[in-house]
């Protein structure tokens, strides 16, 4: 009855018998004024809510309680990425706020709902090399029986040369590429920031011959006919047998390539239009392309003054016979110091285990990592300081002496103390006891006052 009473001013008489489908219904139009990706994730996730929520969809809003949340999401929990399942979670949320500020039910159960929210998990950021990129643009551009395999080919390149996104170079325009200046303009889509792209060397014979064949386009005419190359770099790269490279993968594979180049990466950052002056690229790219470069990290290391051969101290261990010479012995173990390079930085961290011609270690973090034997070096450890014997020598002979020398002994004549310091008897100095003032005056009076 308290209760009740409780939230009786809370909740409108005519709402609260409200079901969840007409929860669900309301929910979605009030989503229909947000973006086109936004609004097909929330419909993918209410199509999967009516799928497998163990619950009649009719029950109202009122009857649901935290229990019911927390059975759905177990089901998915299991199966989805933090990431996803923080969106399934999000969901959750907005649905019954709506209940909420509708005055359909008083509190949202959602609030009581034991796991809310998940850390995301590192993602493993995989970047294709210059060799692979190479690969994929020729079997793309190789496929005879497709119709759109050179426009195709061309799409994919540009996106790793110039090194921009899939939805900004299906918008881009002849009257974006400024000849005179050398430069690209380029409007983010997500952002509708407005930024610029060199021409890069390696970039312009592949713009020059696509406005070539354009035949002096006009400035509104786009440059690709194509808006996605996703399927074709799919089975490109599964015919290959690479890693599934998205399209974003080709854009960071020039910022590896400006990276390994030395190019400042706050020039980095603002080619790619992003305005955090590096921290992104610090944060995110250089990570993926530290772990699997060694050659460069072995760069830096030398610049550090630093060895960046693995135990150069330990002994040698033989290669199998079925290995290959180029193939780095390990010589790590768990528990060694090393060297190795974290967003760009020099770090120590600790070997906690290897396997093959890798070694993971914990870096400053607290996070482990898997990195090569090229790219990490031994920290060299310092013997403990002793302090070294005197060491006796042989008496020295004169010149032309045929015969060892004696030495003779003389006793030293004791000093004989003088009168003085025999007479005048050590004495010990007594600390001067602290007087207060009070005591002071009195003993002033009494000296004043004696006859």
């Amino acid at each position: 009855m308290k209760e009740w009473l409780r939230t009786l001013d809370k909740i409108d008489s005519a709402m609260e018998h409200t079901t969840l489908k007409q929860l669900l219904e309301m929910f979605a139009k009030a989503n229909q004024g947000k973006a086109d990706k936004t609004q097909k994730t929330n419909a993918s996730i209410i199509k999967q809510f009516k799928l497998s929520w163990g619950y009649d969809l009719n029950m109202r809003v009122g009857d649901i309680r935290a229990s019911h949340l927390n059975e759905w999401l177990a089901i998915h929990g299991s199966r989805l990425k933090h990431t996803s399942y923080n969106r399934y979670a999000g969901f959750l949320k907005q649905l019954f706020a709506i209940a909420v500020a509708d005055r359909i039910i008083a509190e949202s159960p959602f609030e009581s709902v034991a796991t809310r929210w998940k850390k995301p998990q590192t993602p493993l950021r995989m970047v294709p090399t210059v060799e692979q990129f190479e690969q994929i643009i020729a079997f793309v551009r190789n496929q005879k029986f497709n119709a759109h395999a050179k426009e195709t080919a061309d799409f994919l390149e540009f996106l790793g040369l110039a090194g921009v996104g899939q939805a900004e170079a299906s918008s881009l325009t002849w009257g974006d590429v400024d000849w005179k200046k050398q430069q690209i303009h380029i409007r983010r889509r997500k952002t509708q920031h407005l930024y610029y792209v060199p021409i890069y060397d390696h970039l312009k014979p592949l713009l020059q011959r696509l406005h070539k064949e354009a035949k002096h386009p006009a400035p509104s005419k786009k440059v690709f006919a194509i808006q996605d190359a996703k399927k074709a770099l799919e089975t490109a790269c599964k015919k290959l047998g690479l890693t599934h490279f998205s399209q974003r993968n080709l854009r960071q594979c020039l910022i590896l390539r400006l990276w390994m180049a030395g190019v400042d990466v706050k020039l980095i950052a603002k080619w790619q239009g992003h305005q955090d002056g590096g921290k992104l690229i610090f944060d995110t790219y250089t990570e993926a392309f530290g772990s699997r470069d060694g050659e460069y990290e072995q760069e830096q290391l030398k610049k550090l003054g630093v060895q960046a051969t693995p135990a150069s101290t330990a002994a040698v261990t033989p290669v199998a016979p079925n290995s290959s010479p180029m193939t780095p012995t390990n010589t790590f173990k768990e528990g060694d110091k090393v060297f190795t390079l974290f967003k760009g930085t020099q770090v120590t961290a600790e070997v906690t285990l290897t396997y093959a011609n890798e070694v993971q270690v914990r870096t400053p973090d607290g996070e482990l990592r898997w990195r090569t034997v090229k790219t990490v070096a031994l920290v060299p450890s310092c013997p403990p300081y002793t302090t070294p014997e005197p060491q006796s020598q042989p008496p020295t002979q004169p010149v032309g002496a045929t015969a060892p020398v004696t030495e003779t002994l003389v006793e030293p004549t004791p000093v004989q103390p003088t009168p003085t310091e025999v007479s005048t008897p050590l004495t010990t100095v007594e600390p001067t006891p602290k007087v207060s003032k009070k005591r002071k005056g009195f003993l002033e009076r009494l000296r004043l006052d004696k006859p």
